[in-house]
């Protein structure tokens, strides 16, 4: 199970818990659909990867929609994640993290094109 669950499973759990015993039963399997939901939505299995070095592994779950050369000679790869992957991004090669930056995106669709270039205007 990933960390970041844990702050919507907790009070999932909770809610479901005291709905059993103090409230009623369509509510106490309401909460326990969502706090099985969110546990899957969360999950984090284990993933085997080839000792090779030479090998690019898929960095996430999901569809690749989109393939692209970029104008500073790098390939961009989009994959699409839908509800039912898993949602947790592994690093597809070895490396070192130089620096890290924060970019600011709009809310758009995540199958849209746009949606992972396109950026906010707005001032910290």
């Amino acid at each position: 199970m990933a960390k970041e669950a844990y702050p919507f499973l907790i009070p999932l759990a909770l809610s479901t818990a005291f709905s059993f015993w103090f409230g009623p039963k369509w509510g106490a399997f309401l909460f326990l659909a969502l706090t099985l939901f969110v546990g899957f939505f969360f999950r984090d299995p284990d993933r085997s990867i080839p000792a090779d070095e030479a090998v690019v592994v898929s960095p996430a779950d999901g569809k690749v929609v989109k393939i692209s050369g970029e104008s500073d000679g790098t390939t961009r790869v989009s994959i699409f994640l839908s509800i039912f992957n898993v949602h947790v991004n592994r690093s597809p090669i070895a490396g070192k993290i130089e620096s890290i930056r924060y970019v600011p995106g709009k809310f758009k669709v995540a199958f849209d094109d746009g949606a992972s270039v396109e950026t906010t205007t707005a001032k910290r």
